[in-house]
């Protein structure tokens, strides 16, 4: 309106999105609705009443099938671990396997973490694994990100909330949970969306209630 223009009455719904491929896209969705039960989301009726989302059964459970991306890719992969420190190693492992063998560019990865003992963790494990690769790991959040070929970015979901990653990676998946909130789902929704072509979650194996109702519902959207 300060432009001159009348916008009312003309907003709409995208009926096809190719910010990731519709593996990761179903396997995010259905995640989101193990956890967060969608009958009561406005956005989830709106998705159904235009034919975007459709329910079916795939395996003899309720599955949600997404009509608007129909981009093919890999299938989102979860790796469990027994404690941090094996964790970790295993990431670091990882982005070293992705740039060295498989030729992904750092540029092209993204780490996206909740909370600031993971920040801690790949500073000081995940890090120091790629300076002989003369790959800077990067951690920034609630800032405009600095990017250049050999920087390998680590952020939060909320600051990396409207950009998107050729690769993500989510550290620590059991850490997306909050006292009294139980998991973070809309966050962790938000994080996995945010891969165009590969995502692959990590996780420790806790023995807490929160965590063991999100392996379970990975485990099951997986399957």
């Amino acid at each position: 309106s300060d432009l001159g223009l009348d916008m009312r009455g003309h907003s709409t719904v995208m009926k096809e999105s190719f910010r990731s491929t519709q593996p990761i896209t179903e396997f995010a969705l259905n995640l989101l609705y193990r956890l967060q039960p969608p009958e009561a989301n406005p956005d989830h009726r709106e998705l159904v009443s235009r034919g975007l989302i459709e329910r079916v059964e795939r395996n003899s459970q309720e599955w949600w099938h997404v009509r608007f991306n129909q981009v093919s890719g890999p299938k989102p992969q979860f790796r469990q671990y027994l404690n941090l420190d094996q964790e970790f190693d295993a990431i670091a492992a990882y982005c070293r396997e992705l740039i060295v063998v498989q030729g992904v560019q750092p540029a092209d990865i993204c780490l996206i973490y909740n909370g600031p003992s993971i920040k801690s963790r790949l500073q000081k494990q995940v890090a120091p694994a790629l300076t002989d690769l003369g790959v800077e790991l990067s951690v920034q959040a609630n800032k405009p990100f600095e990017r250049s070929p050999n920087l390998l970015l680590a952020t939060t979901s909320h600051s990396y909330k409207g950009y998107d990653s050729e690769v993500v990676i989510i550290p620590a998946v059991d850490h997306y949970t909050a006292q009294e909130k139980g998991v973070l789902a809309t966050n962790l929704y938000v994080a996995m969306t945010r891969a165009r072509s590969i995502l692959t979650l990590f996780s420790q194996r806790l023995r807490d209630s929160d965590a063991e109702r999100l392996y379970e519902a990975i485990e099951d959207c997986l399957e």
